[in-house]
């Protein structure tokens, strides 16, 4: 049996940031749940701290993640998002029960 595997991506947007850093985040959320290996795709923002923000991702299994890493939206994130974010945390983890 493969093994689904969930991404948590964190992010502190820069001050200031935080509505376009929203807007780029968003803009992920219908075309990734649109990919045959997602599960689920959830995008969050800090109930106390409007610069934090977590997407929680789940897929199938590591080649439906390896795909959406590879998808020119993804891309296109990973590109600007040095203009928008102070840190950013990407931790993929394995269902184990």
């Amino acid at each position: 049996m493969t093994a689904s595997l969930t991404c948590l991506a964190t992010f502190t947007a820069k001050k200031d940031c935080e509505n376009k850093l929203k807007e780029a985040l968003t803009a992920l959320v219908e075309a990734t749940r649109q990919e045959a290996g997602c599960i689920s795709y959830t995008l969050h923002q800090g109930s106390e701290n409007p610069l934090l923000f977590a997407v929680i991702e789940h897929y199938k299994d590591k080649a439906a993640f390896d795909f959406h890493s590879e998808q020119s939206y993804l891309l296109k994130l990973k590109e600007i998002l040095p203009e928008l974010v102070d840190d950013l945390a990407i931790n993929t983890y394995i269902n184990c029960a």
